[in-house]
This record gives C-alpha cells, structure tokens and sequence, in this order.
C-alpha cells in the first residue's frame, strides 16, 4: 500500500485498520498502481444515485477494493442506501452502506439493521453488518463481521471457532482470527449465523447488534468504543451480483434512572415501577431502616442499604405484578430466572418472592442466605423436599394480620461463600415447589399474583444488591385466554368488543376481562392500538339527565415510544343521528394537538384542567350525508414512559365542558377505552382494571325506592307531593313510563 496512505490512516486512527475501516477514510494517491481511482459519477438530482467503480465513498457509503484486479460496479441511493452492485475476477471488495460514527453501545438498549437483498454468487462471498471498535485493555482495532449469508469465506475455520451465542434464539458461531492486508495486521471477529442463509435467493432479517455485542460480552469481549455498524457485503474472488433492495436502522436509548419509591404501609400499584414487562418494588419502614432502590439505565435494580438499627428492615422485588392474579389452575408451566450479585455483610436473604390470593399466601424460596435465622423467627417446620436435585426445608408462619396472612418458606440447604460482590444465576421451577408445599399439607392460593426475584435485609449493615436479569416464563391452558393477532383483529366476551390494530403487537383478554398488549414498533410513524369496551343502548343511558357513563381504569405502562390513553366512542347530534366521535386524552407522555383541530377553550373536570377541541372532518356520514364531527378533550398534566396510571373519567362531565363552548352534544352511543402506542422501539401495557360503568351523574338528585313510589303515584294520577322533584330522567321534556324504567334502574 502506498506510503503516503498508510501515514494518512495513521494520523487519523493511530491504530491499525481493517478493509472495512479503511473504506470509511477513502483516499486516493496519485499514481499509486495498486489502488485504483474510484470512477464517480452522479445521476441526475432527480436519482439521487451515485456510481463508483473503484475505491471511495462518502459519508454513508463506502467501497474498498485493494487492488487492481478485476473489475467492479456499485450504485448506491443516497436517500435511502439502498444499493446494487457487482464484480468479476477481483481478488476482494467490501461495498458498505451506513453512516460510521462513534457511538456509545452502552447506552442503546436497541440496535437493529432489518435488511432484504438477493445475492448472485457461486464463489467466496459474505452478507451482513461489519463495524470496529476497541476491546477493554487492547490497543488494536478490531473489526467485528456479522454475517448472515456466507459462502467459503476467509476466518471461518473449526480452527478458528471460540464459541456459539444465542441471539434471540437464533445461533451465531463465532472465530476469531488475524488478516493482514498489504503489512497491515487486523483483529477479526467474525459472528456467522449458524443457519447460513441461502444465496440463490431473496434473504430478508433482521441483525440484533445489541443482542450480538451482549453475547460477546457475556463470553469476555468488551468493547469500550465502536464505530456505528454498516450494511456489508464481501466478495472475496470470482464474480457475483448483489442488490440491497431495504434496509432500515432501528435504535432505542435506555431510558434514564428511576428511583422506585418506598411502597411500605400501601397496597396501591402505583407505587411501583413498571418497565419492560417487569414490576420494580420496595418497602421499608423509614421510622428504623435507610435503603433505597434504583432501576438503571440498562433496566437492572440497585438496591442499597446503610442501616444502624437491628429492627432494620428491607424488601427489593423485581418480576411479575399483577392486581388481580393469575388462576394457579390455568398455569402449566411457572419458571422464573434471575441474576442477583451481593455485596453486603448484613444479614440477608434472596431468590424468588410472590404472593398468592384467595387465600393470601405470601412465599420465599429462599437460595441464598447470610444468617438466615433471622428471618424465619416463629416460623414452624413442616417438611423437606427435594427439588432440581437441591434439598429444601419448608416452614410455614401464620401473621397477626386483619384478615389472616400465611406465609410459606422453601429454604435451601446449598451453602455460598458470602464475599463481596458475588453473584447467583438460578432458575426456579415454582410449580415444583407449590407441588411440594401440598404434599406436606399447605394449601396455595387460587390465583398467583406476584412472582419476583428479591432481595430482603434484616438488621444493622451496610451494602447493595444488584437484581439484574429477570425472566418469568409462563405457559396456560388454551382456554384459559385469548390472543388477538393480525389474524384475530377482534374478539366479544361478556358484551366487551377487545380488539387490537397494527403490524407487530398481539393483545391478551384473560377470562377474568384483564387485558395486556406487547408491540414492537419498527419506525417512528408506527403506530399500534388496542382496546376495550361497548355499545351503549339507548334505554340505558341518557347523556342529558341523570345517568351518566364512567370508564374506570388502572394500568401499568412501559414503552419506548409515546403512548396516549383515551377515552373514545361516537355521540348523537342533531336529530339523534350518531355523527360525533369523540377523544378524551386522559394519559399521555407527550403533548397531543389534534390535527387541523379548532381550540375551543380549557375546562376544569375533577380538578384537571383539559383542553377542548372541535374537528370538522370531510368524511361523510352514511346516513343524512352529514360530516363528521370529532370532539377532543386533552389533559394537560403528562405522564412517564414508565409508571403505573390510571382514571376515572366521566363522560356526562366532558359532555357538559363541550356544550358549554357551544357544541351540540347528544346520547352516549358507545364507549371505549383506547391505547395508541407511537414511535419505534417496545410498548408494554398491562390493564389491572378497565370497565365502563353506567351509574348516577355525581351532579344529579340521588333517588331512592321512595321516589320509585312517588313517580310511580304521580303517573296513575293519584294525589302525591312531587315539588322539587326532578324525574324527567331521560331528559325529553316530560315525566311517563320511560323515566320510571329508569328510575328503577338507577335505584336498584
């Protein structure tokens, strides 16, 4: 390679580069015969196309070929990066695509490249993602090749094999080895997809750089700098065709810290944190103990304690939370693995902890201990169990509590060394251990509500605790739920309509009409819905006196994106033709302004202050050819991305707030409440409690059986006192048989 070259590499990394780092600094020397000038032309400005025929590149793309041999094409859209190239009797050429910049992996809980190309080539060639960076304590580059597509490719040798990762279920076997181009010495790792995707037709996926670094990672490779990953495609000899027909880069931060409150002395959800499908929780008694817990960036809990009293008192929790609880009888399958480091010299103990209903059963397995004594005072042996091959001891402890409270121990006999900063992986079968409880005569709950890794301190001592990876898996009867896809938009159970609307999320309706929803959105402009609720009959709700509809809430939210709660349904108008939808954004985590929506005001409804808004659509309504109206009625106060909500909202009151700036606004026609999950990346949403409810407008008379005899006197003409009374219920001017259905509705 030319000298000048090689110091101009230098000056600019000072480190050693590979072919693929060498094509993100394109230089050409003059009259250097072994690297050949790159021929560019662009098209028009209407193609937006760049040509190359020999090494260059620019800020998004990039082409190397160390020598002369051969020749070669490549034409890249630079609004879109797709690209189509070609070679015949090269040596090696890398054609990339992507911006490479410095980037902090770090701090990405997302990094996915999706891809769809063909590839024409009978000899040596490679196709997937390439990028470099530095491994803790080296002082080389290394450039790391995830390949999806292969074919006799330099590096991959039984030789040269350290080991598999698993990435999302998908096996990559990954080498390591040293390339030397032209007296340069490179570090290559190379990640190959185990089931080599073929070449003699369309391929289309998705690359996890995430997934790939956390498996490197797990088996010793550290980086502590990297490039930002780019689109690859080798050729090493003979001649080929490849076209990157798409190609899409998806990536999400973590979100920033959270502390997680102190939930002692509430039974109240929203004390917790909720994120990424997982319950962070803690209690203490702040009268005696000083612990706190922190979820991290990366979604790991933090839990400290600097405690100088011996009635200290600490409980961390990380897992599965549920209000109501999952029937024990529909469950076939209850494992849940974890990772618990511990750093303290306090008196301590952690595994698996959850509650049970119906009766409340609350339970410890308890794997690991420091002075475990301490927290088995009064508790009374029951048994011994074997379970995994690991001998338990199981007690049991009855509470003084209003009520009645029984708590179950599985105590494990595996003694640790209790250094500093030690850690646990485990994975617990917990039906084994419900199994074993009812063997030696303790009866579990009817349904499990909680099922969590944790950590528990008792007494004086200083340290902290790490909660790291948590999993719950979790199999049911079939008929136990319902799951609805892109297959199954909608389903009706018990007069509630759940339905769901998207490319890639599914929504799970429990039999008990709980409901939760899991999306992964791959853009910004991605949008998933879902909801729950019902046709209002016309004899069962008047929007004008009396009677009013509430949609009741409670749910834990966690997304990456923006996400909106609302309350959504259709009104009538004039002359009782149905052609007002309306919007009550009750949640949200970013700003909502309806588009191409008229203002109409702010008004106070249950002290939060909401802004109204009217939108004239043009869709024509089917019956009277009368447009449709759209009324919005959006909260000001914003919630978390991650956090528990919930609402109480009352349609009769926002009804009021749009009469009053001057819209007409009839009967309740139907009633929803809606969740729209925006933007890239996750959306976790798990509804504890959703329902529409027909009840008293708060603001109305109440009645009782004695005005069921008045109305009733009244209508047969018999003589009655009925001053004050207001028993037009629903609302049409006169007093007759229709408010008295009513009447006795609303008493009973």
């Amino acid at each position: 390679m030319n000298q000048k070259i090689r110091h101009f590499i230098a000056a600019i990394t000072a480190c050693t580069v590979t072919a693929a780092a060498l094509a993100a600094f394109p230089v050409q020397a003059v009259g250097d015969e072994n690297v050949p000038a790159a021929a560019v032309t662009t098209a028009d400005d209407d193609s937006f196309i760049e040509h190359l025929e020999g090494t260059g590149g620019g800020d998004e793309y990039a082409v190397f070929k160390p020598d002369d041999a051969g020749s070669i094409s490549f034409d890249i859209n630079k609004l879109n990066k797709n690209f189509s190239c070609s070679w015949s009797g090269i040596k090696l050429v890398d054609f990339c695509a992507g911006k490479s910049d410095h980037i902090l992996m770090t701090d990405k809980k997302l990094y996915l490249m999706d891809y769809r190309a063909e590839i024409k080539c009978k000899d040596s060639f490679c196709f997937g993602a390439t990028f470099n960076g530095y491994e803790r304590g080296a002082k080389e580059l290394t450039e790391v090749r995830v390949l999806e597509a292969y074919s006799d490719v330099t590096g991959i040798s039984e030789d040269n094999k350290v080991f598999d990762i698993n990435v999302n279920g998908a096996v990559y076997n990954v080498y390591r080895s040293r390339e030397v181009y032209d007296e340069i010495t490179v570090n290559v790792i190379i990640a190959a997809r185990a089931e080599n995707l073929r070449s003699d037709r369309p391929v289309s996926g998705r690359i996890d750089i995430r997934g790939v670094m956390d498996g490197l990672q797990k088996n010793g490779v550290d980086f502590i700098s990297l490039m930002s990953p780019r689109y690859l495609l080798r050729a090493e000899e003979g001649e080929g065709s490849a076209e990157l027909f798409s190609n899409n880069i998806i990536t999400v931060d973590y979100p920033k810290e959270m502390d997680v409150p102190n939930d002692y002395n509430s039974t109240i959800i929203e004390k917790k944190v909720y994120r990424d499908g997982l319950t962070y929780a803690f209690w203490q008694d702040d009268s005696c103990s000083n612990g706190s817990m922190k979820v991290e960036r990366n979604g790991d809990a933090k839990c400290t304690i600097d405690n100088d009293k011996d009635n200290a008192s600490c409980l961390f929790t990380k897992g599965f939370f549920g209000e109501v609880g999952i029937p024990l009888k529909d469950i076939t399958k209850l494992k849940a693995d974890y990772h618990t480091v511990f750093g303290s010299k306090s008196s301590y103990i952690g595994g698996i902890y959850g509650w049970m209903t119906d009766p409340y059963i609350e339970f410890y397995i308890i794997e690991v201990s420091n002075g475990k004594e301490d927290f088995l005072n009064n508790a009374e042996f029951v048994d011994t169990a074997e379970i995994d091959n690991i001998t338990f001891d199981i007690y049991k402890r009855k509470l003084p509590v209003v009520g009645g409270l029984t708590q179950y121990f599985s105590v494990s006999r595996v003694e640790f060394e209790h250094d500093y900063g030690y850690g646990v992986y485990s994975n617990v079968d917990l039906l084994k251990h419900i199994e074993a409880w009812e063997k030696a005569g303790l009866k579990p709950g009817k349904n499990v509500r909680d099922v969590s890794a944790f950590v528990e301190t008792k007494g004086k001592g200083k340290g902290d605790f790490s909660i790291t990876d948590v999993n719950i898996s979790m199999e049911r009867s079939g008929d136990s739920f319902t799951v609805l896809g892109a297959d199954t938009p909608s389903v009706t159970i018990d007069g509630y309509k759940y339905y769901r609307a998207g490319d890639d999320g599914v929504l799970t309706v429990e039999k008990d009409g709980i409901y939760h929803a899991k999306c992964f959105n791959d853009r910004n402009e991605d949008l998933f819905s879902f909801g729950k609720g019902r046709e209002i009959d016309s004899d069962e709700v008047s929007s004008d006196k009396n009677i009013t509809v509430v949609l009741d809430y409670n749910a834990d939210v966690s997304t990456d994106g923006t996400y909106r709660i609302n309350a959504e349904g259709v009104l009538k108008g004039e002359n009782d033709e149905p052609y007002i939808k309306y919007f009550i954004c009750d949640a949200s985590n970013d700003p909502f302004v309806p588009l191409d929506a008229e203002k109409l005001g702010r008004a106070d409804i249950d002290g939060e202050e909401y802004d109204l808004y009217v939108r004239h659509t043009r869709f024509s309504f089917r019956y009277g050819g009368r447009c449709i109206d759209e009324y919005y009625s959006v909260k000001k106060a914003l919630t978390g991305n991650h956090i528990n909500v919930s609402g109480s909202i009352d349609l009769a009151k926002h009804i009021k707030a749009w009469r009053a700036a001057g819209l007409v606004a009839g009967d309740i026609v139907d009633a929803y409440i809606n969740t729209d999950i925006c933007g890239a990346g996750d959306g976790n949403v798990y509804f504890n409690r959703a329902e529409v409810k027909v009840r008293m407008d708060e603001s109305s008379e109440e009645f009782d059986e004695n005005d069921v005899e008045l109305l009733k006197k009244f209508l047969l003409g018999e003589k009655c006192d009925v001053e004050g009374k207001d028993f037009d219920i629903n609302g049409d001017g006169v007093w007759d048989s229709f408010d008295l259905i009513a009447l006795r509705r609303i008493v009973k």
